[in-house]
């Protein structure tokens, strides 16, 4: 079956999801059967919504401009298979926490894994969301540095923007991406725009 099917009873408990569930949200069966829907949704060791929230907060919203900030953290693989996954989940957690400090008015996503979106959908100019990035990312290494952390953390984020609210959500996010690897290819640590000319 090509969707992810969750079934739920009446006072929203999750009493079933099927395989591909498991694969599109990155999250085990036995994590969520039992469990409350609503809670679900945020992911429990971040406190972030998940990647189906963010499809349903964008398919209802009617902003002029949606703009998504695409966040990945580098060479996080390194960290977990150097430290440990307790030192990865210390990661992921301050990464949380920072982002939702550097973005209050906007929605913060982990899509799974070290990736994250932050959905913005005001008219705020993408200037403005690139310096918020840029401080965020700042923030980031500063945390750890200032931690004496025996690992280094630097994230990568790539920004695209649409007035086109009848842009599917998943050609979006394919932007948001497509900048986040030309941030990374650039040296990383840094926040990227995206351009017509990466589909070139």
């Amino acid at each position: 079956m090509p969707f992810a099917v969750i079934v739920l009873n009446n006072d929203g408990t999750v009493l079933n999801v099927n395989a591909k569930t498991e694969e599109y949200f990155c999250v085990a069966r036995e994590e969520v059967l039992g469990g409350n829907f609503d809670q679900w949704r945020r992911r429990v060791l971040t406190g972030l919504y998940n990647r189906r929230y963010l499809y349903e907060y964008l398919g209802s919203c009617k902003s002029i401009r949606i703009t998504l900030l695409y966040l990945d953290l580098d060479d996080f693989k390194g960290i977990n298979d150097r430290y440990g996954h307790q030192a990865g989940d210390t990661v992921l957690i301050a990464t949380s926490t920072l982002l939702a400090q550097s973005f209050p008015r906007d929605t913060v996503v982990r899509m799974g894994g070290d990736e994250f979106i932050v959905t913005v959908t005001d008219d705020r100019p993408l200037e403005v969301v690139e310096e918020q990035a840029q401080a965020f990312l700042a923030a980031l290494k500063g945390h750890f540095e200032a931690a004496e952390s025996p690992w280094e953390v630097t994230g990568s984020a790539g920004i695209a923007s649409t007035e086109d609210l009848d842009l599917p959500i998943d050609s979006l996010i394919k932007q948001g991406d497509a900048a986040l690897y030309a941030a990374k290819r650039a040296g990383k640590s840094r926040c990227c725009l995206w351009s017509a000319n990466f589909e070139h």
